[in-house]
């Protein structure tokens, strides 16, 4: 049976993060015979009785109702991230933790492990699914650096607020260059990828990044260019592993001089997270000696058909379940601004019907504008349905039903 290697792409995820975590991946691959869309695994179809190998890095998943990846894929669960997003607008707005860690689901995992989790909170999710694991972090961890001049005089700041930006500009007297990884428009895989590339070469050359975005860090300890990153502790689930490697602080702090680093003569980057990349590139290149030896077979597809058949049922339990909850809230919504408070429709008065019909309480005004304000810039027709789901999959309102279920 030949052996072929794909590389993960990605369709309208609007984060060129995706695609340099596909780069770090495709450096250990002898070559490419095919891209493989992440959310459409489901569908591959091996040609000629092929096994295709690939490296399942990164974050896990926009459609988990999509999940497991289809038979004829020899995958390395590696640096694997399972996500706890309420998917608002996504599919059918299941969360993957609720999916991909369910029986039958988790089979996969189980079945072609032992699997490296990204980070210390897909870690545990693993553990208490009964899955053999550890924590591998992340492959862009293993990038080398591209062969460019480095430039003292360069300050490159990636995706943060443009008051972060003036004050980097109004602080020093080197070229400051913004950039951004979600405003590269251009759905032709090759085409992002050498846009990555582009990044990736960008931060390798600076004397200093400042930057919001993991993968944008990342690469940068791998480089050696000193980096900060900041706001990191607003998304623990897919940072907490990596910290310590990192400089970091929230961003009101970093501008109002409350974390001491100097951007201008920035401090040398932590070198601990060494032997997590040395292991990384011995499992990764373990795992390629393997397939490419025709004499070791892949692992059995762990899943039946009749996990197959459960899996389907599941995802239909789920769905419905979901849609219900968001007809019967859409009704008490539609009976509660009926009558007098009709006049009083405006988006605020929408969202905190939603927290006291869904949540049973009053919002928090901070969050209160935050869903007010993506309301009125979507539609309130158009985007009402995904707020509802949002709700409907969010961890308190979850463990309230539990709680009430017993």
């Amino acid at each position: 049976m030949s052996r072929h290697f794909g590389l993960l792409v990605y369709e309208n995820t609007g984060n060129l993060g995706d695609e340099i975590q596909s780069l770090a991946a495709r450096a250990f691959l002898p070559r490419v015979d095919r891209f493989m869309e992440r959310e459409r695994l489901h569908t591959f179809q091996s040609p000629d009785n092929t096994q295709t190998a690939v490296i399942l890095n990164g974050w896990f998943m926009h459609h988990p109702e999509n999940w497991p990846p289809a038979e004829g894929i020899w995958p390395l669960l590696i640096s694997f991230h399972v996500s706890d997003w309420k998917n608002m607008g996504f599919g059918l707005g299941l969360r993957a933790q609720d999916t991909i860690m369910a029986e039958p689901f988790v089979k996969y995992l189980r079945g072609f492990g032992p699997v490296g989790a990204r980070d210390p909170f897909t870690l545990g999710l693993l553990q208490k699914a009964g899955v053999e694991s550890y924590l591998s972090g992340c492959v862009t961890l293993t990038l080398n650096r591209p062969e460019v001049e480095a430039r003292e005089d360069l300050i490159v700041v990636n995706d943060v607020s443009p008051g972060t930006a003036d004050f980097i500009r109004k602080n020093s007297t080197k070229e400051v260059i913004i950039t951004a990884h979600s405003q590269f428009s251009d759905v032709e895989p090759e085409l992002r990828f050498a846009e990555a590339e582009r990044l990736l070469a960008l931060y390798a050359s600076a004397s200093c990044v400042v930057t919001s975005r993991l993968h944008c860090a990342l690469p940068c300890l791998a480089f050696g260019t000193p980096v900060l990153l900041l706001n990191a502790t607003n998304d623990l689930n897919r940072f907490a592993g990596f910290l310590q490697y990192l400089h970091h602080c929230a961003e009101t702090d970093f501008v109002n001089g409350k974390y001491n680093f100097d951007f201008n003569t920035p401090p040398k980057n932590s070198e601990n997270f060494l032997g997590m990349r040395n292991e990384l590139r011995r499992s990764i290149e373990r795992f390629i000696g393997i397939v490419s030896s025709k004499g070791n077979p892949p692992p059995p597809y762990p899943l039946t058909t009749a996990d197959k058949i459960s899996a389907v049922r599941f995802v239909q339990n789920k769905a419905t379940s979901l849609l219900n909850d968001e007809r019967r809230l859409l009704n008490q919504l539609r009976q509660s601004l009926t009558g007098e408070s009709a006049i009083q429709s405006t988006p605020e008065c929408i969202v905190r019907e939603l927290y006291r019909g869904i949540l049973n309480r009053e919002p928090d005004p901070t969050w209160l504008k935050k869903h007010a304000e993506k309301l009125k810039a979507g539609g309130i027709e158009g985007n009402l349905s995904s707020l509802i789901k949002y709700f409907l999959t969010s961890d308190e309102y979850l463990a309230s039903t539990v709680t009430t279920n017993g």
